[in-house]
């Protein structure tokens, strides 16, 4: 699984073609990260959090 910003995204994409990865579970939260606060941060995290844990108990690969 990879975590990432909206920022970075189609980078993390486009990385995992050229590596031969066709898919993984990836996540991306709103970019920015830096440059926020203590409670923006945890805010961040805490609404990111359902979507870490789902991705890394229940993805799976395409069939």
């Amino acid at each position: 699984m990879t975590i990432t910003t909206t920022g970075f995204e189609e980078l993390v994409k486009t990385t995992m073609t050229k590596q031969g990865v066709s898919e993984m579970a990836v996540v991306a939260v709103e970019h920015p990260i830096g440059g926020r606060n203590e409670a923006e941060t945890k805010q961040l995290v805490d609404g990111a959090f359902a979507s870490i844990l789902k991705a890394a108990t229940q993805w799976q690969p395409s069939k």
